[in-house]
């Protein structure tokens, strides 16, 4: 696809609900940050064909402040540069976010979560477009009650078409957008993550409905079920993520005795070989991803801080890296030293290390009134024996 095709579009939707939207550059990582006067957020990130980034996030700063909270879904597009080239802005989907994204064709698949009652009641609702270039939408391709938070309920298949999670159940659409198929896991509360392996193999992982632990699945692109397992903790964790490196599938979340990270190293049928223990303290994982060539996983953490009696404290986020054993080999700060700072998602693009979140102030007021931005930092993948903050 060529590139004019995405940018005059693009070029015309420069400055859509955008009051700032810089870059800053430390050496060779690059920081973008989109702001407004209230709060902006990004949740996922996608490459397109032309190499550029789109984001998918939620901003609030789309009214006037009499409006109160908006929270409407929003994409970004940043050129290979590190540059914002354009936005996008559903401002009819009040309490809504992009929650995933994926080249269809010539067009774009939009999956956004949103809530249409008033001051966020009732149920959510999932609705996934099909939309030009521009991200202006051409139609509701899937829209369904609920709408559970699948950290990548988003995917593009390796034989063409997509496949999407929604609440407990698979959904496999082709190039067309039409629905090919459904497979619902009664067992499981709702999808938490999927990934896609090179053969177009779905694995997905989520807590069970009823009892503590997770259960684990890998389909077919065709629908069927190659195999499905359940794996219960002996003590009290929650999983929320996966990831697949050339040999294993990769589970992470929190334990809470002694709190730390806990990745689970499955093979890929679902057989648990070992587990690894990551960090210490108040501190939570948010993002996981495989970089494919290095047999490597990069988790996105986040610290909090509590000084005594200073209020809520603030949050750090930092990506580590980690080899094949599971020993850190590096450790960068995502986001600025001062202010907190929430990572959201991971890609790797060639030898680049793309992460999305937001950045907000250094002391959180702790009632839910903080102005966030936007931050995307792209690095590159240095070599494992060196590290930055």
């Amino acid at each position: 696809m060529s590139r004019a095709r995405w940018l005059l579009p693009i070029l015309l939707l420069w400055g859509i609900g955008c009051d700032t939207a810089s870059i800053e550059e430390d050496d060779t990582i690059q920081t973008v940050r989109y702001r407004t006067d209230r709060s902006d957020w990004a949740r996922t990130v996608v490459q397109l064909p032309d190499g550029w980034l789109l984001v998918g996030g939620y901003t609030d700063g789309v009214g006037a402040p009499t409006d109160g909270t908006l929270a409407v879904p929003l994409l970004l597009w940043i050129d290979i540069n590190g540059t914002i080239r354009g936005t996008a802005v559903y401002r009819d989907l009040r309490h809504g976010e992009v929650v995933g994204i994926a080249p269809l064709g010539e067009d774009l698949a939009v999956l956004v979560y949103y809530n249409p009652y008033e001051h966020g009641g009732g149920p959510t609702r999932t609705l996934l477009y099909r939309a030009r270039s521009d991200g202006s939408r051409k139609e509701v391709l899937y829209e369904a009650e609920g709408g559970a938070a699948s950290r990548h309920a988003l995917l593009t298949l390796p034989n063409g078409g997509l496949v999407m999670a929604v609440e407990r159940s698979l959904v496999r659409l082709e190039l067309n957008g039409a629905p090919s198929w459904k497979r619902t896991f009664d067992a499981l509360a709702f999808i938490a993550d999927l990934a896609i392996d090179d053969r177009g193999r779905i694995y997905g992982m989520g807590p069970l409905k009823e009892g503590e632990g997770i259960g684990l699945f890998c389909v077919t692109s065709g629908g069927a079920l190659e195999w499905e397992r359940t794996y219960v903790p002996d003590e009290l964790m929650r999983f929320y993520l996966l990831t697949l490196t050339p040999d294993s599938l990769v589970v992470g979340g929190r334990r809470f005795q002694d709190p730390r990270i806990v990745l689970l190293f499955f093979d890929r049928e679902g057989n648990k070989a070992r587990v690894q223990f990551i960090g210490e303290g108040s501190i939570r994982l948010n993002a996981l991803r495989t970089l494919p060539e290095r047999n490597e996983i990069v988790v996105g953490l986040i610290e909090q801080y509590r000084p005594p009696a200073e209020g809520p404290g603030f949050y750090s986020s930092y990506l580590v890296l980690i080899d094949s054993t599971g020993t850190e080999r590096a450790r960068w700060l995502f986001g600025p030293e001062r202010g907190s700072t929430f990572v959201e998602d991971l890609l790797v693009a060639g030898n680049r290390l793309i992460a999305v979140g937001a950045t907000g102030p250094e002391r959180l007021s702790g009632h839910g009134g903080d102005d966030f931005d936007v931050l995307v930092q792209i690095r590159p993948l240095y070599d494992a024996q060196k590290t930055r903050a």
